[in-house]
């Protein structure tokens, strides 16, 4: 990711974009280790809707332009908890991480995500 200030912050994502890593996510996991997480691809721009069913760590979601702009975080989500996260537009990507790591990291609106050190998305300004 790269910060609006260009600091930019490395994280190790797991790729999830198969139906079965879509629904299954960070479920299931008891730790989360510091700079790591899930980037989920939705192969186009959707309004997704997400939860933290039978997810045992906290986390924070940042919603994320097909683009790669970060258009929303959700921080330090509860375990467990049933209420639907719902982007407040179309995005492709989701990036989970621990809970409160977006804030530790400085991350925000507007931040962008690359991969690979590449930025291979449509601008979508």
């Amino acid at each position: 990711m790269i910060r609006k200030d260009g600091v930019a912050v490395r994280l190790q994502l797991e790729y999830a974009r198969d139906q079965s890593a879509l629904r299954a996510g960070l479920m299931w996991r008891k730790s989360l280790a510091q700079r790591n997480g899930m980037l989920f691809d939705f192969s186009n721009s959707i309004i997704v809707r997400m939860w933290m069913k039978n997810t045992y760590i906290p986390l924070d979601m940042l919603f994320v332009t097909e683009g790669g702009r970060i258009i929303q975080i959700e921080r330090n989500l509860s375990p467990h908890s049933l209420s639907s996260i719902i982007s407040i537009e179309p995005v492709r990507y989701v990036v989970e991480i621990n809970g409160d790591e977006a804030r530790q990291l400085g991350l925000n609106i507007g931040d962008m995500l690359f991969i690979n050190g590449d930025y291979f998305f449509k601008d979508d300004n």
